[in-house]
């Protein structure tokens, strides 16, 4: 698609205030304890296994996948349940039975909070203790992710000590791992853990013991004797076959389109970040090839300013083509449209531009943008936030 120069100089000004914007925010950010906070609930009897959703101003989860972290009861406060988050949490949801039921978007501060939900429609925030005595001590927690063969069933973690021997489960073969979509199992631990076994089919099949520092922690394992360790999630290449494309159509005003696509209801992200991956043109098309074990997505522009809603895929190439926020179409095979279209130009005159001024060229009209990002981001006033999209 051919772009004039007044849109390429908007593009790279978005491109520019996204590259300063975000080198200020602390992504992935090592916390210390006094740097988290307490989320407390108490939730209708029929709300089975409570989980936290959180984010923050910025856009950043809390936790990788929905429906969040499972909240942990208070032994010492019948009904009451709790779960430690980064203290840059601003937004929460609280939800539960597999995220089938959950609240509206909380508010939270900077500060320990008290959430009394009394039905999807009716929840309240707050920052006075509801609970009677001390607060649970906070423990930093690590993932271990596993990738297993096929023929390990009901995979578990043995986790503890060394070599103190102190356990983190009471009997083996530990507890059952979680399950997502892009193939890896998971499981929190207490960052005092430095040393496995994952093991399957009630433990009869076991790694030998895997010592690990205290980090997020990757295993692929190939057979009982063979694994691999990394402390970075190795890349993966998929199938070709294994792939679907999404083709899309976007108004002419939605600037550099990007895609966020995830599995639901597990909430099993592509991407790490909102707004996901910006798209790439094919003839008179924008789009990026997924996983198929992707059947939601969202189609953005302009740094996720402007978004669709949730749409609902199969696992197969796909075309959607957006009129607008609110309304798209889906097709399984490529439909005859035409584009949308494209945003009118300002047909007032323009004022008289100095000779020097027009001599020097949009050099210098893009030296002044990115002079004003600048000054923008370090004043930290007028910078658009954008929030993630939740499923």
């Amino acid at each position: 698609m051919k772009i004039g120069t007044d849109k390429l100089l908007i593009k790279i000004f978005i491109a520019v205030a996204a590259v300063i914007c975000l080198g200020l925010i602390p992504f992935g950010k090592v916390y210390a304890e006094e740097e988290f906070k307490i989320v407390y609930t108490q939730v209708p009897e029929d709300w089975q296994a409570p989980c936290l959703w959180a984010w923050g101003e910025d856009g950043t989860n809390a936790f990788e996948a929905w429906p969040g972290e499972a909240m942990k009861e208070d032994t010492n406060n019948k009904g009451w349940y709790y779960c430690y988050v980064p203290s840059f949490v601003s937004s929460i949801i609280i939800n539960a039975n597999e995220g089938t039921v959950q609240t509206s978007d909380l508010a939270t501060e900077s500060r320990d909070v008290w959430v009394t939900v009394e039905s999807q429609e009716k929840a309240e925030a707050s920052f006075e203790q509801l609970t009677t005595g001390d607060k649970p001590e906070y423990t930093a927690q690590i993932t271990v992710y596993a990738q297993l063969p096929a023929d390990w069933e009901a995979p578990c973690l043995w986790a503890w000590s060394a070599p103190d021997g102190t356990n983190v489960y009471a009997n083996w073969p530990g507890e059952e791992m979680q399950s997502g979509t892009d193939g890896w199992f998971a499981m929190k631990i207490p960052a005092w853990v430095n040393s496995v076994i994952l093991n399957a089919n009630a433990g009869s099949v076991q790694t030998a013991d895997i010592s690990i520092e205290s980090k997020n922690a990757w295993i692929v394992v190939e057979d009982a004797e063979n694994y691999t360790l990394s402390y970075e999630k190795p890349v993966v290449e998929v199938p070709a076959e294994d792939m679907i494309k999404v083709h899309a159509k976007v108004p002419a005003d939605w600037l550099m389109p990007c895609l966020w696509a995830w599995s639901a209801p597990d909430g099993t992200n592509v991407f790490a970040n909102w707004p996901g991956q910006e798209m790439e043109t094919e003839g008179d098309w924008y789009t990026y090839s997924v996983p198929n074990w992707v059947n939601s997505i969202i189609v953005n522009g302009t740094l996720g300013e402007v978004q669709t809603t949730d749409i609902a895929v199969e696992p197969k190439d796909v075309w959607v083509v957006i009129t607008d926020v609110e309304n798209y179409e889906v097709f399984y095979e490529e439909p005859a449209v035409t584009a949308p279209a494209e945003v009118q130009e300002d047909t007032a005159e323009s004022p008289a531009v100095p000779e020097e001024v027009s001599k020097a060229g949009n050099s210098n009209i893009l030296i002044i943008v990115i002079v004003a990002v600048v000054v923008v981001a370090a004043g930290g006033t007028g910078i658009y936030v954008y929030r993630r999209k939740k499923q």
